[in-house]
């Protein structure tokens, strides 16, 4: 995209609660009648409140005979259209050839998952078959191209079988090698990139979203040179993103959460403090390790009893206002009496299922996937990690009821988690 863009995507930087979705419905959908809408939400909850505060008639794509077939149907007939990230981001050819001879204005409410590892049920050994066996190939850029000669050659080209997925993919350019530390490309990991193309298909686009230089998707709009103008909400206005202008919300926000700290008697905290054996205590990496050892099971029993014990004896919540979180594969490790039916994915956004909530446990240091991290790096782009764990906590904080600027109890053992939620709240992160 070239720089006179800019204006055609607006980032509507702002924390939860302080009106986005309020100002598309209202400002930019009601206020612009003439104007066709295609709202891709987090889940189909939020596609049901769009709908109904939406003053035109809008279409949910219907499942007979397949959801991407009829949002095909749905376009073709320049419908207002109210759906899900997933279905977006399973995009066919077909669907991005009918939105360029349409004329939609999109709104995305939280930000898509725009590149993540490839896998779908293909192991390393079998990205290996594939380029070895010359069915697919990288281009310069890394982008996995479709060897049609190939095809053609083997098959008449009239291919039908197991890379039935590579290929569709290939022809969406979607697909990329990662490239190694050492510059050559990998054999072996695919890394699963949005195509960059849609979001040149429309008149306007408005991603709602908070702590956007923190996201993925930022990196992904710098890796493709995408343009767009980063704003806020002021007052129900847009105006150009500011931190400091939310400054007095942090404090009113973290004067809202009861955050446990650690007394001599009470060492909740301890397990989450970074030493010289424990470099990243409570990540993914460790909790794996944690699982794998009957020493490192010791570990994850303490985690359950300071959770029991917290939800217990120091929060003093019914078991119905509790809420915690731990990567799902470890969860059974760490639930417990009076919050095992309290589990909240640490990946939740967009939905308000939670919001009588009083009591949160958030059980882990976050990080995004280290692949992710390098495929970033071998372009050039640098995520902020810190500032990626950050906007996750504060996100799956957000399903309690502090949306409703109501206190909480929080329980946050991580060190690194603790400082960086006190950062967000002085405006020095």
């Amino acid at each position: 995209m070239v720089e006179s863009e800019t204006q055609k995507i607006t980032i509507i930087d702002s924390i939860m609660g302080t009106g986005k979705s309020t100002f598309m419905i209202e400002k930019i959908i009601n206020g612009n009648p003439k104007q066709h809408f295609l709202c891709v939400l987090p889940s189909l909850n939020e596609c049901t409140r769009y709908s109904q505060s939406i003053e035109a008639t809008t279409y949910e794509p219907e499942t007979r005979p397949s959801k991407s077939i009829d949002l095909q149907r749905l376009i073709a007939k320049n419908r207002n259209i109210v759906t899900t990230h997933a279905l977006i981001q399973n995009i066919d050819k077909t669907t991005i050839d009918l939105l360029k001879e349409s004329d939609y204005t999109l709104i995305i409410d939280e930000c898509l998952d725009v590149v993540h590892e490839y896998k779908n049920k293909f192991s390393k050994s079998d990205v290996k078959s594939i380029l070895h066996d010359g069915y697919a190939y990288p281009n310069e850029q890394g982008f996995l191209l479709w060897n049609t000669e190939r095809e053609q050659e083997i098959f008449g080209n009239n291919y039908s079988g197991r890379w039935d997925d590579i290929k569709r993919l290939c022809d969406l350019q979607a697909l990329m090698c990662l490239r190694k530390k050492d510059g050559s490309l990998s054999n072996d990991v695919l890394i699963w990139n949005f195509p960059v193309t849609f979001f040149s298909l429309f008149s306007k686009c408005y991603i709602c979203t908070y702590l956007w230089n923190g996201s993925i998707q930022k990196a992904y709009f710098d890796m493709h040179k995408v343009a767009y103008q980063h704003m806020t909400l002021s007052d129900g206005k847009l105006i150009t993103y500011n931190p400091e202008k939310e400054l007095e919300l942090r404090h009113h926000y973290f004067g809202l959460i009861n955050l446990h700290e650690d007394s001599p008697n009470q060492k909740l905290n301890e397990i989450g403090i970074a030493d010289d054996t424990n470099r990243h205590p409570l990540s993914s990496s460790w909790y794996k390790g944690k699982s794998s050892t009957e020493t490192g099971h010791l570990y994850l029993s303490r985690i359950k009893k300071n959770t029991e014990n917290y939800f217990k004896n120091i929060a003093k919540t019914k078991s119905i206002e509790n809420m915690y979180t731990v990567y799902e594969p470890y969860r059974k490790y760490v639930k417990g009496e009076k919050y095992t039916k309290g589990f909240v994915p640490c990946n939740a956004k967009g939905t308000n299922d939670y919001c009588h909530k009083v009591s949160l446990a958030y059980l882990i240091n976050f990080f995004p996937p280290t692949n992710i991290v390098h495929f970033f790096n071998s372009q050039g782009v640098k995520i902020s990690q810190d500032l990626f764990a950050l906007s996750e906590l504060l996100q799956w904080i957000w399903r309690s009821r502090i949306r409703e600027r109501k206190s909480i109890n929080l329980y946050l053992p991580s060190q690194r988690m603790r400082n960086l939620l006190e950062q967000w709240s002085s405006g020095t992160i």
